[in-house]
């Protein structure tokens, strides 16, 4: 539960600061989905892709950010900030067994 708390706070806080006119830009928050759909039996192929993909993805970044966490250990807590990146895949499937 915690966990799906942070990461539906970090999506929501992303969204709310992008949201803001003052700021110009705002953070990386982009999708891709099937407008139109795909045979269900397609969505295991994808999920396939998207852990490889995804994994690598995140892998490349998590390198750079603990190469920025070591140079910034001997600031103090205090003038350190929490970053991160999210990924995550959907599918409207899931949906049949709620309604089961």
């Amino acid at each position: 539960m915690q966990f799906m708390g942070v990461a539906l706070r970090d999506l929501a806080e992303t969204l709310d600061f992008n949201l803001n006119p003052n700021i110009e830009g705002g953070f990386f928050e982009r999708r891709v989905w099937t407008p139109l759909g795909i045979d269900p039996v397609d969505i295991p192929e994808f999920d396939k892709l998207v852990q490889k993909l995804g994994q690598q993805f995140l892998e490349a970044l998590d390198n750079h950010l603990t190469a920025k966490e070591t140079d910034a250990e001997a600031m103090a807590p205090s003038e350190k900030v929490r970053v991160g990146v999210g990924v995550y895949m959907f599918s409207d499937a899931n949906r049949q067994f709620e309604n089961e």
